[in-house]
């Protein structure tokens, strides 16, 4: 009887041997599976990243301006040096956008009349959409600046309905196609 239980324990012990060994064998042979898939998988990514079939990049931020002689800068502020003038509907590529604290800047409400000076000769009318510079607040009225090309610094004297404060407004800076950067007020650029 015991060497009947050595017997079975023997065949007991080589069957559990024998299969173990098999799972581990199968165990082996999906690993080996899996790294050759893994390995395919990195060639073919390899040989992709050497001979790309198509590139894509980054879409750019574009933008499309909205009004008629809208002032291309050299910085954020009204203030700044005029480059250019767009077009309406001309495509822009955004580059930067910032809200600069321009509580001395406003845009023309409506057409304003320019002078030479607060009391002086009459010069020129300035377009709705404008930008201007406050120069002074006086309670009820608002004595401002413009920069003209023609005729150096002009004046006015606007009632509060006449401007559209742009304080902390948001500026863009922008790429024409042209490849020519510079700066424009945001509520000139539809995103």
């Amino acid at each position: 009887m015991k060497k009947s239980l050595y017997f079975v324990a023997f065949v007991t012990i080589l069957v559990f041997r024998v299969l173990t060994g098999c799972q581990s064998s199968e165990d082996k042979q999906r690993e080996l599976d899996l790294k050759e898939r893994e390995l395919a998988l990195k060639e073919k990514e390899l040989s992709l990243n050497q001979n790309p079939v198509s590139t894509t990049s980054k879409p750019s931020n574009q933008g499309i301006i909205t009004g008629n002689g809208v002032i291309m800068r050299s910085g954020n502020s009204v203030e700044s040096a005029k480059l250019g003038n767009f077009t309406n509907g001309e495509k822009v590529e955004i580059l930067e956008e910032t809200k600069p604290k321009n509580e001395n800047q406003a845009i023309a409400a409506k057409p304003v009349k320019l002078y030479s000076d607060y009391n002086g000769k009459y010069i020129a009318t300035l377009n709705k959409g404008k930008a201007l510079v406050i120069e002074e607040y006086t309670g009820s009225e608002y004595k401002v600046s413009f920069q003209h090309p023609e005729y150096g610094k002009l004046y006015a004297t606007v009632s509060p309905s006449e401007l559209e404060s742009i304080s902390n407004e948001v500026w863009y800076k922008v790429k024409r196609a042209s490849g020519e950067e510079g700066w424009v007020i945001g509520k000139f650029v539809k995103k």
